[in-house]
């Protein structure tokens, strides 16, 4: 690093670089783990010329669209998560002579610094380009191998200071947090080692990979088939015939009781996109409902039962997460529901008889209501939020973001669960079902902040993208989702219950022998 600093120096009097900026030595506390002997920890900024690119308006789009012969544009969806740019036949390209476009040299490391992408999308680049303003380049320093901070960006470490630092609602990093993350940095041939044997093991992860892909394919293609038929299913008598193919040949498509859990969330996963039930051309669109829900909201604001609240962006086609049947909206979570807009109490005017609800309550995955404590039996003296009967209840806390259940009397619970409803015109089941979706809880896992208990932000849970049916479409996917689960638990139960007879006969068979 002292070589680095001496050659900057020498080529910022010469006139080739800017002059760099001093950076604070990496204190004791931001040190997470020891480093062996020759390396140290410095900042990121110590690394390389560290920029962001530049946007491009709807006439420059229009112009560098037919320029055959320039520098390619790379934008952030031509980066991959964790992956070297092999393809440039990109929508774009700066012509050569353009002065007011930045260039990312050959060899420069990219990452995403904002939006849902940030930190995630990391790309390696063997050509000059220019590149977008939602992208961090980052030009090696003589010393520093590019690869090496190509991986060092892919490490839980660096995620985890990157997202830390991350401000805004869409969440980004400024280029000043960015550059003051603090990096572990080998000696210059060790870093090549690194390098070196990180490719050899991502080649023999790949290999396997492939191999179990393989494996895997004619599993996959019979757990597709067997589910899109039940899932297609029109009468009962065919839902009942397809349903028992799976169970009679449960140990082929799905070979433990773990396994069930892939097959509900699925049918979670098809109801959010509209695929588990068929749509009804006579039901009222999700657009007439989402003008209703506005209606209703300025009505609360004018009677002041609620506050009125900034306006949230604009969902754009970049956000949709699929494309949705007919009839269906993609809206904002706090558009469309109270969520963070519930009452709270202070424990001193609570009653002895009030449910007390904690986190601890409620069982994971299925979401059951274990025990129910009143104010008498559980004293608190933390904040709660206010929940009435039939109020939709999540539990924001990572790993227990599928602990929703929808509360059958009024009652107070901690700050880590939110109750959330509806504004009128949305089934509080659906809702129920829609936030333990796997797209949901994928959504808020990569959204959550905090290391010791990582929770789904109030500005991240509000800005989340909600798919939403007609009313009538909702009452459908819920009896269906109910119907399913339901013969899902059934499934489970018989498969644990086989297991457990395995288990004691194979306990039998130990004493028999002896094996302990």
């Amino acid at each position: 690093m002292e070589k680095t600093k001496k050659n900057n120096e020498q080529l910022y009097k010469e006139g080739k670089l800017k002059k760099q900026k001093e950076f604070e030595v990496v204190k004791n506390e931001e040190i997470p783990y020891e480093i062996p002997q020759g390396w140290i920890w410095d900042r990121i900024g110590n690394t390389g010329i560290i920029f962001n690119g530049d946007s491009l308006n709807s006439k420059q789009k229009e112009c560098y669209s037919n320029c055959k012969n320039g520098l390619p544009y790379i934008s952030t969806k031509h980066v991959g998560y964790g992956s070297k740019i092999t393809n440039y036949k990109v929508e774009m390209k700066i012509p050569y002579d353009e002065p007011k476009f930045r260039i990312a040299h050959s060899n420069s490391v990219l990452i995403c610094s904002e939006g849902g992408s940030a930190g995630k999308k990391i790309g390696l680049i063997d050509r000059d380009i220019c590149f977008g303003n939602k992208l961090y380049a980052n030009e090696t320093f003589l010393g520093i191998t590019p690869n090496y901070i190509y991986y060092f960006y892919q490490t839980p470490f660096f995620f985890y200071e990157f997202k830390k630092r991350m401000t805004g609602i869409i969440g980004g990093i400024s280029i000043n947090s960015f550059i003051n993350i603090p990096i572990p940095i080998p000696p210059t041939l060790e870093q090549k080692r690194i390098v070196a044997k990180v490719d050899e093991l991502m080649a023999l992860c790949d290999e396997l990979e492939k191999k179990k892909e393989k494996q895997n394919k004619k599993r996959i293609s019979l757990n597709n088939a067997s589910l899109d038929k039940l899932l297609k299913s029109t009468k009962q008598s065919d839902f009942n015939y397809n349903f028992k193919i799976i169970t009679d040949n449960f140990d082929i498509i799905y070979n433990t009781p773990e396994n069930v859990k892939n097959l509900k969330q699925a049918i979670l996963q098809l109801a959010v996109q509209g695929k588990l039930v068929p749509q009804d051309p006579n039901d009222e669109p999700a657009s007439v409902l989402l003008k209703k829900i506005k209606n209703e909201k300025e009505k609360l604001i004018k009677e002041g039962k609620i506050k009125k609240q900034e306006p949230l962006p604009e969902i754009t086609e970049q956000e949709k997460p699929f494309e949705l049947p007919k009839g269906w909206e993609c809206c904002r979570l706090g558009n469309v529901t109270n969520y963070a807009l519930t009452q709270k109490i202070e424990p001193s005017s609570l009653k002895s008889e009030i449910w007390v609800l904690e986190l601890e309550d409620i069982e994971k995955e299925t979401s059951r209501i274990i025990k129910k404590m009143r104010f008498a039996e559980r004293q608190s003296k933390s904040t709660k939020n206010v929940f009435n009967t039939g109020d939709v209840i999540y539990g924001k806390l990572r790993p227990y973001l599928d602990k929703v259940i929808i509360a059958d009397e009024p009652g107070v619970c901690t700050t880590e669960m939110i109750p959330v409803n509806g504004y009128g015109f949305i089934s509080p089941q659906y809702l129920r079902w829609f936030l333990k979706s796997p797209y949901f809880i994928e959504y808020a896992n990569s959204s959550t902040h905090g290391m010791k208990m990582p929770r789904l932000g109030t500005d991240r849970a509000l800005n989340s993208i909600c798919t939403l049916p007609p009313l009538n479409e909702q009452k459908r996917i819920v009896a269906k989702v109910d119907e399913l689960m339901a013969l899902c638990d059934n499934l489970e139960n018989k498969l644990t219950s086989i297991s457990h007879k395995s288990e004691k006969m194979i306990n039998a068979i130990a004493n028999k022998i002896g094996y302990k």
